[in-house]
């Protein structure tokens, strides 16, 4: 099924919500609680497993960023909507307490990587993570490896993109809540990172893809 108007809605703290009409949107926790002021019947929200995994909440940097995104996606998350799971690969124990979050998909880093090969053409990929990076794919592709580092994959908001160019072609998509990829990337409010690790890659998409039915709200 094709949607004519998309809206994903990224982590960076947001007040509002354009007002237009969407058919489809996709969002991240940390702006869950803006999604119901949109009267849109198709949602599906992105999260990434170790947000979900109690286990991974003890780590000494990340673990109360997961833990808070992980409430703020339980508390405002509606039986109608589904859920991607951005698979890091990590076991899966953890979603047997979580199965009615409806998920839709578990995206594996060797999924990101395909859609990318698939939407980048390969000399500018090249030019950016050069023969390395390209050795890192072939591994990945090979299944000699399961995951590959931030410089060598999109953000999970960038890939949702290419997500959507594979899956709804004739699409018009709007972006908010988005980090412009070289510039400070907000983790959440009080936490914002010199850039992104996932730069590279997200300069590549941005460049390429951002075109009159791609924009982003800044």
């Amino acid at each position: 099924m094709d949607y004519s108007k998309i809206l994903i809605v990224g982590n960076a703290p947001l007040h509002k919500l354009p007002e237009e009409e969407y058919e489809l949107i996709f969002y991240f926790p940390n702006n869950s609680r803006l999604i119901s002021t949109k009267s849109c019947k198709n949602v599906i929200a992105v999260i990434q497993d170790f947000t979900i995994d109690s286990s991974q909440w003890k780590c000494s940097k990340w673990g109360d960023v997961r833990k808070n995104k992980f409430y703020e996606y339980k508390k405002y998350f509606l039986p109608s909507y589904k859920t991607i799971i951005m698979n890091s690969g990590i076991s899966r124990n953890y979603l047997k307490k979580n199965d009615h979050f409806n998920i839709l998909n578990y995206i594996s880093h060797k999924m990101a990587v395909c859609y990318l090969l698939k939407h980048i053409d390969f000399y500018s990929l090249y030019k950016s993570v050069g023969l390395r990076g390209l050795m890192n794919y072939a591994l990945l592709l090979t299944n000699l490896k399961k995951n590959v580092i931030g410089k060598y994959r999109p953000s999970s908001g960038f890939f949702i993109l290419l997500y959507i160019l594979e899956k709804f072609p004739n699409y018009s998509v709007d972006l908010i809540g988005f980090s412009k990829p070289g510039e400070k990337y907000f983790v959440n409010e009080s936490c914002i990172l010199n850039y992104s690790p996932h730069v590279l890659i997200d300069s590549l998409i941005f460049n390429q893809k951002f075109n009159e039915k791609i924009k982003l709200i800044l």
